[in-house]
């Protein structure tokens, strides 16, 4: 994607889609982007797609690539709302749980990761 140009065209797309608006809904959009990434292929895969996208489109608003960098990777992490993680997975067997035991309480969570991640990663980046 980088050799490409793909992710810069992405990149710049998704910059000009949040300018002018305040940092902390950008980093709120970048939070929701890997989560639902993460949902969708594997958490690793998630931040290697990501993480140059962050970095690129950090340039265009002046934000630091460093923090929007830490927050995909943070949040590519945050696997609450379905059992996509191992451990949630191995658990699903023994414990008698279904997908949708996990949505409920999962849902709560990943809101509450999100705002965490955002907010610690703006303190010390923003």
């Amino acid at each position: 994607m980088e050799t490409s140009g793909a992710a810069r065209f992405i990149a710049d797309q998704t910059a000009g889609l949040v300018a002018g608006y305040p940092t902390l809904l950008i980093l709120i959009a970048v939070a929701v982007l890997a989560t639902a990434f993460s949902f969708v292929i594997s958490n690793i895969a998630a931040t290697v797609l990501l993480v140059p996208l962050a970095l690129v489109m950090a340039g265009s608003p002046g934000l630091d690539p460093r923090g929007l960098a830490l927050l995909v990777g943070i949040c590519t992490s945050n696997s609450f709302l379905l059992p996509t993680h191992p451990v949630n997975a191995l658990l699903m067997g023994p414990g008698g749980y279904r997908t949708r035991d996990y949505i409920v309480p999962g849902s709560i969570m990943t809101v509450v990761f999100i705002l965490i991640a955002v907010g610690i990663v703006s303190l010390l980046y923003f």
